[in-house]
């Protein structure tokens, strides 16, 4: 997913598209001219490194008032280095990942908020994609708008949607409600995962003490070498007997960890066992999402690997035998990919395509009672209209699994009753579900809330609603009601609508 903001320049000539693709542990920045091409150009050359690189870590370090980020923060201490952060913005979902709970114990110490230490890491790097873009297009480029399209993970919950916007609006740039959605391989099968397990297999063969007292810079060339060469470099070309050599600085020899020279020896088998709980994750997650592209009557022709782990030859080999019949494709600079993509955002229009809802969203109402289905359930007797209800019904707009179409209405009728002092106004929620078969029943552990939506009817004219009396001689007003849900490219409208004129819409995160 992709939410779009924009800069304006006082007199535009042109627009600037910059694509932000915010990672977990690096972060990828491209940017395209619209009417120029339909090319994207990476930035490669960021402050701290010696060498061009396609991304830059997505890291962060306070030192009083100075703020170290990117590859500043390698020489660092690792214990005073912010790493993971964006994990962090999901307050819904706790995180194992050991650099993300690292970082929540070193944010209690610095009194910081995720989303405060997110937007200062996106303050940075946008303050210096910036200077880079204007650097490489020149002086003409000061007077173009500039559009900063940020990457999101397709499943991540409302919350973490809303702490990263909060994140990029404090970080200095204006919010619009434009986006649209990108399809790639979720982030949490990905390159972090390896380094996790890594280290897993670092504190195996040393133990967890021995590996402890190592000496920080000692554990970071370790995790450098990993990073920078075994793990994009395996599976290209090495046999079933390989054996690796990371370097140890500082460690002296001791056959039983097998470190010589200043090098611990690991073996290929050991190599794959860290890539083999991954892969099949994400083999299950192609799989899954073939069999949704079903529901869109589209024959999967293709899968494109992107990201960081979509660089991995071993990935790339292992996908092309679960797959044979399928084409694997794998760009040269898969790390850039998704930056590049959403730098690409909007030049094409793409927002009428079909996509598959991730998750079901709907409200809740009250029903009348019909004993041949509602045997058993909660009732009570509404003495106005004098019928017996049953509350807590979830009327599902959209359902997960379906087929959603942008800008495409979904609607259903309701009815509400008043008495002559009501104030015809009030609140309802709307509730998201991620179980793949919404309940029909309302419950707080598979329902939760996602919004507000005020509505108000009591600009109507009484003398044009429908009237009723009941046996008491209570006089009551009915208002009949459409609940309308359109989906867009990055939001939901939520309406309420009385032949076509508006009385409570709302937009919200989709």
């Amino acid at each position: 997913m992709v939410f779009c903001f924009w800069k304006s320049g006082s007199k535009s000539t042109g627009e600037i598209r910059i694509g932000i693709d915010l990672g977990t542990t690096y972060t990828g920045v491209a940017f395209s001219f619209k009417g120029l091409s339909n090319r994207a150009q990476v930035i490669d050359d960021w402050p701290g490194s010696e060498e061009p690189k396609s991304k830059v870590p997505s890291t962060i370090a306070y030192q009083g008032k100075k703020i170290s980020w990117g590859y500043e923060t390698a020489s660092l201490d690792e214990e005073n280095v912010v790493r993971a952060i964006k994990l962090l913005l999901d307050s819904e979902h706790d995180t194992d990942y050991e650099p993300a709970v690292e970082t929540k114990l070193l944010l209690k110490g610095l009194s910081k908020k995720p989303v405060d230490v997110a937007a200062d890491y996106l303050k940075a790097l946008v303050k210096y994609a910036q200077s880079a873009t204007l650097g490489r297009l020149g002086k003409a480029a000061k007077k173009m708008d500039m559009k900063y399209c940020f990457t999101m993970p397709p499943h991540w919950p409302s919350p973490a949607v809303a702490a990263l916007k909060q994140a990029i609006i404090k970080a200095g740039i204006n919010k619009r409600t434009n986006g649209i959605v990108l399809t790639r391989i979720g982030e949490s099968f990905g390159s972090e995962m390896l380094d996790d397990l890594f280290k897993a297999l670092l504190i195996k063969l040393f133990g967890y003490e021995v590996y402890s007292g190592l000496p920080s810079d000692t554990r970071k060339a370790a995790m450098r070498h990993w990073r920078d060469i075994i793990k994009p470099s395996f599976g290209q070309s090495d046999g079933n007997d390989s054996t690796y050599l990371v370097p140890m600085p500082g460690v002296k020899d001791d056959p039983s960890f097998g470190v010589k020279d200043g090098y611990l020896s690991i073996e290929r088998s050991q190599v794959q066992g860290i890539f083999d709980p991954v892969i099949e994750k994400v083999k299950n997650l192609v799989a899954t999402q073939i069999s949704k592209s079903k529901a869109l009557e589209r024959k999967i022709q293709v899968i494109a690997l992107v990201g960081g782990f979509g660089s991995s030859k071993y990935l790339f080999h292992e996908l092309k035998a679960a797959y044979p019949r399928l084409q694997i494709m794998q760009q040269d600079n898969a790390w850039a990919s998704a930056a590049r993509g959403a730098a690409l955002t909007g030049l094409r229009n793409e927002f009428d395509k079909a996509r598959i809802a991730t998750r079901s969203y709907g409200i809740l109402y009250t029903t009348r009672y019909d004993p041949l289905k509602h045997q058993g359930e909660k009732v009570y007797w509404d003495d106005l209209d004098e019928r017996w209800k049953v509350p807590d019904r979830m009327r599902w707009f959209i359902k997960k699994g379906d087929v959603i179409r942008p800008n495409k209405r979904i609607e259903h009728r309701f009815q509400r009753i008043f008495n002559k002092n009501s104030k015809m106004s009030g609140n309802d929620n709307i509730y998201v579900c991620d179980k793949d078969t919404p309940p029909e029943k309302y419950n707080g552990n598979d329902v939760k809330k996602l919004c507000k939506q005020r509505w108000n009817f009591s600009s109507i004219p009484k003398s044009e609603l429908d009237k009723a009396t009941n046996s008491q001689g209570v006089r009551y007003y009915k208002v009949h009601y459409d609940i309308v849900m359109i989906p867009g490219c990055a939001t939901l409208m939520v309406d309420d609508e009385i032949d076509g004129r508006s009385y409570g819409k709302i937009y919200t995160d989709f």
